[in-house]
């Protein structure tokens, strides 16, 4: 199969396209889902990180990685911990989403969740957007994929359905 150009009339021809349509409102959607469970799981993940001080697992300085046992503020680096601590942490924050009515279940993080659909969403709009644009989700480099995404998004979301 040939794939198209990337043209102005394919382009038009997608912005009347249902199925582009939709999926542009669901990465729209999860875009902000994902914002709104960062907006409160991260600042609960860095007030349990300052209430145990955390310290980088003692494996990682053995290994050569780290240099000494450093205090873990970002909750990004919470995978340095040593196994004790990462279940203390894990704990706490388990509550706190239950305690919030976010919990999704099976031990998981309502954020994580988010980024997952939200990087689904992404996938899908740019394999809907393929048979318009000729670009897919294997040609395109991490640097350039967000690049992409931003500027579809940018054109489709003046097409979306205003609710």
């Amino acid at each position: 199969m040939q794939k198209e150009k990337l043209t102005l009339n394919n382009i038009k021809k997608a912005s009347k396209d249902i199925k582009v349509i939709e999926a542009t409102e669901t990465v729209l959607k999860a875009i902000a889902y994902t914002q709104t469970m960062k907006d409160i799981v991260e600042p609960q993940k860095r007030k349990v990180l300052a209430k145990y001080q955390f310290r980088t697992s003692q494996e990682w300085v053995k290994k050569g990685i780290k240099k000494e046992r450093e205090l873990i503020t970002n909750p990004k680096n919470a995978y340095l911990m040593n196994d004790e601590d990462f279940e203390t942490y894990h704990d706490e924050m388990q509550q706190f989403y239950k305690d919030e009515g976010i919990y999704p279940g099976n031990n998981k993080c309502p954020l994580l969740v988010a980024e997952s659909m939200e990087r689904k969403a992404k996938r899908r709009l740019v394999d809907i957007m393929e048979k318009y644009t000729g670009i897919g989700n294997d040609d395109l480099l991490m640097e350039h994929y967000y690049e992409y995404i931003e500027l579809n998004l940018n054109f489709l979301t003046q097409f979306t359905r205003k609710k």
